[in-house]
């Protein structure tokens, strides 16, 4: 299953529609345990996620591949002691991927570039790459011959920015990560009672909710059908707090969606885009 777990909500209270607060270890315990029963084997997490890491080494199985992220690297010997940290609080030796979690220190300090090469070269990480907010970070670090292994990206019915990158990625033999589908709980929220700064989203929830209406399916299958599309989409990172919220996404992921559907979910758009970036709200 290409689901990859994020952890935010394991170290923070993380969110715009999050009412539960921080996730407890009992119910990691048992969002851990469905994942393992359902071929989950990624865990997403970061530095800058409170507790997270320290949650996952203490309660997750070595079966998981653990991808972390790292930032305020100010020079090149803040990556090897920041990784060193992250590995030993994960209670692994070697991760799955190791992300520039904010790709504009590498545009600043491009030999950063060459130290987590080189600790890939030592075997502490098998795959490196970058999360990226805006489209001309990817377009920046590919024209500087920073190749990653693995790029995480915005991705979702009302954020189709990055589509045009997808085929030159896949081309370099690039895993593509999406994140924020639901838009950190977005679409779930009301169109009458969004705040100011959300306004331009009220008429795309409406007719998202009119989709949802016509095809009788829920707003978290439309979501999750619309990534589950993208053929070329390696891995979707979803945030889970609730071990049922995750039964209600292994299920959901299930559902055939009406290519009728799709269409119509296609024709939606955003105009701002600036909008579409959560550090913006």
């Amino acid at each position: 299953m290409k689901i990859a777990i994020g952890t935010v909500q394991w170290g923070l209270k993380y969110g715009i529609s999050n009412r539960n607060g921080i996730t407890n270890e009992q119910e990691i315990r048992s969002i851990l345990k469905l994942a393992e029963k359902n071929g989950i084997s990624y865990l997403d997490t970061a530095e800058q996620y409170g507790l997270a890491e320290q949650k996952i080494g203490k309660l997750s199985s070595k079966t998981f591949n653990i991808i972390t992220k790292g930032k305020g690297f100010n020079n090149k010997e803040l990556i090897k002691n920041k990784l060193e940290n992250s590995l030993q609080i994960l209670g692994v030796e070697t991760l799955y991927g190791y992300l520039f979690h904010d790709a504009n220190e590498l545009l600043k300090k491009p030999s950063l570039w060459d130290q987590i090469l080189y600790q890939k070269k030592k075997k502490k990480i098998k795959k490196i790459g970058f999360s990226v907010y805006n489209i001309h970070q990817v377009e920046k670090l590919i024209n500087k011959k920073f190749i990653p292994d693995i790029v995480q990206l915005p991705y979702s019915i009302f954020d189709r920015r990055f589509e045009s990158l997808f085929k030159t990625l896949k081309n370099l033999q690039v895993e593509i990560h999406v994140r924020s589908i639901f838009l950190q709980g977005l679409y779930f929220l009301n169109p009458n009672s969004l705040p100011k700064n959300l306004i331009e989203f009220k008429n795309p929830l409406i007719e998202l909710i009119r989709i949802s209406d016509k095809y009788s399916l829920t707003i978290l299958e439309l979501a999750l059908a619309f990534v589950s599309q993208k053929k070329i989409i390696d891995y979707y990172v979803i945030g889970i707090d609730k071990s049922n919220h995750l039964r209600e996404i292994i299920d959901a992921i299930k559902k055939k969606t009406p290519k009728e559907a799709q269409h119509e979910l296609n024709n939606i758009k955003v105009k701002n885009c600036n909008i579409l970036n959560p550090n913006n709200w």
